[in-house]
C-alpha cells in the first residue's frame, strides 16, 4: 500500500509538518522502521532513538520536536493502532456454518454467524451477531457468546462460560476452568469430587464481584466455585472487547 503522509494525516485528523506528498509504503517501530515507512514517538526521552532511525516520518506528540516530516496528534501510539488497522484489514471469513460442525438443537444463533468445521457447540450455547468460531473449537453447555466474538482454531470453552461483545479468544486458549474440591478419603469410604458451579465470564458489562486477582473486577460475574479470571493478556481496546491468548489461565 502506498499512500501520502497527508492522506494519512486526513485519517487520523492530526496536524501536518512537513512535505504532504512524501510517500509511505508502511509503519514499524522506531528500530525496524526502513526507508519509506512511518514510525511513532510518544515520549520525547526517545528522541535520540528517532535521530538514528530510518523511517521517512514520524507520528508524534504535538510537543515533541523532531527532524523530519511528521504527523502531530494527541495520542501517537493509538494512532499508530488505527495505521494498522489500515493498512493491515481484517478480512473475517464468510463460510456461513459448515456442515461438518456438530451443533445441538438447542443452540441460539445470531445472524451472520460463521462456524468452521469440527466445532462443537454444547446445547444451550447462545452466539450472538457476527460471531466467528475458526475450526475445532469446542463451546460447553449453556455458553453466552456476544455479538462481534471471534474464537479462533482450538479455543475451549467449558460450560456456562459467558463473553460480552467483541471479545478475542487466541488459539489454544481455555477459559472457565473448574476448581474442584475433594471429600477426604477414609478407610470406609473413597474421595468424593465436588464440582465447580456457577458461570464466569470475560467482557462481560453486568456488574459483580470478582476473586482477588481479575483484571477486570467490574466487567466480571459473580461465581461460586470458579476462577472468574479468564487469561493474561488483554489488547484490545473498547468497554467490552478483549483479546484472550493461550497460555494464561487460572492459577494453580
Amino acid at each position: 500500500m502506498r499512500v501520502t503522509l497527508a492522506e494519512l494525516a486526513c485519517l487520523l485528523a492530526g496536524e501536518l509538518e512537513g512535505d504532504g506528498q512524501t510517500t509511505i509504503c508502511g509503519i514499524a517501530p522506531l528500530d525496524q522502521a526502513q526507508t519509506g515507512d512511518l514510525t511513532f514517538l510518544t515520549k520525547s526521552t526517545q528522541a535520540a532513538r528517532l535521530a538514528t532511525s530510518r523511517a521517512t516520518a514520524v507520528l508524534v506528540a504535538p510537543h515533541i520536536p523532531v527532524d523530519r516530516p511528521a504527523i502531530r496528534v494527541a495520542d501517537p501510539y493509538l494512532g499508530f493502532i488505527h495505521l494498522l488497522e489500515h493498512f493491515f484489514p481484517t478480512r473475517p471469513p464468510t463460510w456461513g456454518i459448515d456442515a461438518r460442525a456438530v451443533i445441538d438443537p438447542e443452540v441460539t444463533l445470531g445472524t451472520g454467524v460463521n462456524i468452521g468445521p469440527y466445532v462443537v457447540i454444547g446445547r444451550g450455547v447462545r452466539l450472538g451477531d457476527n460471531v466467528t468460531v475458526y475450526p475445532g473449537t469446542y463451546i460447553g453447555e449453556a455458553c453466552e457468546i456476544g455479538a462481534d466474538c471471534i474464537l479462533y482454531a482450538n479455543v475451549s470453552l467449558y460450560p456456562q462460560v459467558h463473553l460480552g461483545r467483541g471479545v478475542i479468544v487466541h488459539s489454544g486458549a481455555l477459559d472457565g476452568e473448574r476448581i474442584d474440591a475433594f471429600r477426604p478419603a477414609t478407610p470406609r469410604r473413597g474421595r468424593r469430587r465436588r464440582p465447580g458451579t456457577g458461570p464466569t465470564g470475560c467482557g462481560t458489562t453486568r456488574p459483580g464481584r470478582a476473586r482477588s486477582g481479575c483484571r477486570a473486577p467490574s466487567r466480571c460475574r459473580p461465581t461460586t466455585g470458579r476462577d472468574p479470571r479468564p487469561v493474561a493478556d488483554w489488547a484490545r481496546s473498547g468497554s467490552t472487547g478483549r483479546t484472550v491468548r493461550a497460555g494464561c489461565g487460572p492459577r494453580r
